[in-house]
């Protein structure tokens, strides 16, 4: 009998022990199955069709391993009897490549119905723009195309170490999906103009027509979220080169997203947030842009844009045109914009040009500060427009072809502790017009034009609340 009570005791002792295992071997999910793809049909070709095959062995859920083979002709949906996770995953970047067909009507990968989470990795995704000979047919001419409807609940999805190349329209685009990670992927060649041919194009598309600019035969991006409620969109640690309008963006309520650590190059505009609230924009590197480095537009709260690098933009450096409150732009470094302004007989343009519409709201509580900005192109290093209760402070600005800040329409604005450096300024700071309050406490203001001030008002009946305490 002692020996009974005792072995009772050691049970329950080792179920103790063993029910925290057991516990997490349950919560651990069932390992998929995996879907081998290369010659699925036996037709000696590797094509669209094997995709298709391979994707409709796949359900509910298993990964999709592609060989490293080049795929013809592909232009998929993934089916909706795919209700759980899938994995479509190929050998390698270069390795597996899946090419659209000619022409090209839809995505290479459309990801439509309520799946529980997609990953696409280890592959690329080659649009053949330069075989492309209709631009008017079909939509979305995207590598990866996500149209999460509202009315679904997908799961998100990841995009890891994928090449896009040479599409019509767009890399990878996220309409209404929420949580989707874009990670360590190379897009290249979006769009179709005159600085990005596609030689046997013989139209242009809708949107390129609706543009209003003539030398666009298609609209390429990068990377877009756009439409609420694609949320929590995050791109990071990628590159996005030569596309004909924006490398990265976060459009119409694609809030709460992070783009951080990419690297944006020739593109129209580099990094974008329009209409997105509660974005980070962080630690990326633009250069040799077409139009603005990094801007943002629309109704806009709480938007950081800090730590980045913004080099050579044909146009402002940073362009802060948003409404909304509680946004700062800090420890940027902002150099040799306004390319585009090279030559011209009036100077035009900033380094970091924050401005309002004046039909629109004001914004509030915008904080800058840290900035290195040296812009010997450009108008004015920075230029100042349209917020009450701005704080700019701890900013270096150099050069800047008149002024070092050229500030109208603002209420109680605070500038303090900035460093400015002129070369052949009229003016280090002119506040033009509908200024009220300008306090400048500290900091260093030199180098402007012989016959100009450190602080220089234009419209003394519309200027008023000035006060100057720097050296």
């Amino acid at each position: 009998m002692m020996q009974t009570r005792k072995s009772s005791r050691a049970r329950s002792l080792l179920g103790l022990l063993l029910a925290p295992l057991l516990l997490a071997a349950a919560a651990e999910p069932d390992p998929m199955p995996t879907v081998m793809l290369g010659d699925r049909n036996g037709d000696g070709r590797y094509t669209g069709a094997d995709v298709e095959l391979a994707l409709a062995a796949c359900a509910p859920q298993c990964t999709v391993h592609a060989l490293a083979f080049t795929f013809d002709d592909v232009q998929v949906i993934l089916p909706k009897t795919i209700t759980g996770r899938v994995v479509i995953r190929g050998s390698g970047m270069g390795e597996t490549v899946f090419r659209a067909p000619i022409p090209q009507r839809a995505p290479v990968f459309n990801v439509k119905h309520d799946h529980l989470h997609v990953t696409f990795r280890d592959l690329t995704i080659d649009g053949r723009k330069g075989e492309q000979t209709t631009a008017r047919r079909g939509r979305f001419k995207s590598g990866i195309s996500v149209e999460n409807y509202p009315w679904l609940r997908q799961g998100g999805g990841l995009v890891e170490r994928v090449h896009v190349r040479d599409m019509m329209e767009t890399g990878i685009g996220v309409a209404h999906g929420e949580n989707w990670e874009v990670s360590h992927v190379r897009i290249e060649d979006m769009g179709c103009s005159e600085r990005l041919p596609c030689p046997k194009l013989t139209d242009r598309s809708t949107a390129a027509v609706r543009s209003g600019q003539p030398g666009w035969k298609t609209v390429g991006m990068g990377v877009v979220f756009t439409n609420a409620p694609a949320s929590h969109g995050w791109v990071h640690d990628s590159t996005v080169r030569r596309v004909v309008k924006i490398g990265i963006e976060a459009f119409k309520g694609a809030d709460d997203f992070t783009f951080t650590d990419n690297r944006v190059e020739e593109a129209g505009g580099g990094i974008v947030s329009n209409g997105s609230a509660r974005g980070r924009i962080e630690r990326n590197t633009v250069l040799d842009t077409q139009g603005h480095g990094i801007s943002c537009g629309g109704d806009v709260d709480e938007l950081s844009v800090v730590g980045n690098v913004v080099k050579r933009s044909g146009l402002h450096g940073i362009e802060f045109k948003c409404r909304g409150s509680r946004s700062h732009l800090a420890d940027n470094t902002v150099e040799d914009n306004c390319q585009r302004a090279i030559g011209a007989k009036y100077p035009s343009g900033a380094g970091i040009a924050i401005t309002r519409n004046p039909k629109h709201d004001r914004g509030e509580q915008l904080r800058v500060y840290g900035n290195r900005v040296s812009e010997p192109h450009c108008e004015s290093a920075m230029v100042l427009v349209g917020h009450d209760d701005a704080q700019l402070h701890s900013n270096r600005l150099r050069l800047g072809k008149r002024y070092g800040l050229l500030a109208h329409r603002l209420a109680r604005t605070r500038f303090a502790e900035n460093d400015l450096e002129g070369g052949t300024w009229w003016h280090g700071v002119n506040l033009l017009q509908d200024v009220s309050g300008f306090d400048v406490r500290g900091g260093r203001i030199e180098g402007y034009g012989r016959s100009g001030r450190a602080v220089f008002v234009s419209d003394p009946k519309t200027v008023t609340g000035v006060v100057v305490d720097a050296r």
